[in-house]
Formats: C-alpha cells, structure tokens, sequence
C-alpha cells in the first residue's frame, strides 16, 4: 500500500509543478510582450536630439525621488525610474559634491 500512497504524492506533486511552471511561461509571455511593445516605442525615437514632455510621457511610467542622504558636501539621493511596459526598475543613485557646479 506503501507504493501507490508514495506514487499518488509524487503525481500531486508534479502537477502542482506543471500548475506552477504554467504560470512562470504565462509571466514570461507577459513581460516579453511588454519589452516588445517597449521596443516598438523607443524604435521611433532612434534619431531624437532633444527630450520633450511627449517623449518622456510615452517612455517613463513615473519617476520616484528618495530622501536624499548625508550632508551637503557628500549628498545622496536614489531615484527609480519606472519604465512603461517593462516591470523592471532601474536605480541610479545620483551623487553631487560641493565641488561640482550645478549648470
């Protein structure tokens, strides 16, 4: 009896695999769709020499700014820009010291 219980948890054990990998492929399928469509936006601004508000509306979902750290000499400050179509976030962290001139 030892046998079919062993095979009966093995069988529900893999299709709770099967279920589990159907829905990373679904995800993947997702967010290649995404970068696709991402892709397609950014083809058309291949030649651009300046950035306006439409550009940027079509590229950038939302752009968060952190509470900066440290003190005015030595200043950090994170900020995510949040792309659309891609679920990604890229981080920069943007550093200006007392010697650099602001333009």
């Amino acid at each position: 009896m030892g046998d079919v219980e062993g095979y009966e948890e093995e069988q529900t054990a893999a299709k709770d695999r099967i279920a589990a990998l159907q829905i990373q492929i679904t995800e993947k399928r997702s967010q290649v769709a995404n970068a696709e469509r991402f892709l397609a936006v950014v083809r058309r601004y291949t030649q651009v020499e300046t950035l306006d508000r439409a550009i940027l509306n079509e590229l950038i979902d939302r752009i968060d700014v952190h509470t900066g750290e440290g003190n005015r000499s030595k200043r950090k400050q994170t900020i995510e820009i949040h792309w659309r179509f891609i679920d990604a976030v890229e981080s920069v962290v943007c550093q200006k010291t007392a010697q650099e001139k602001v333009s």
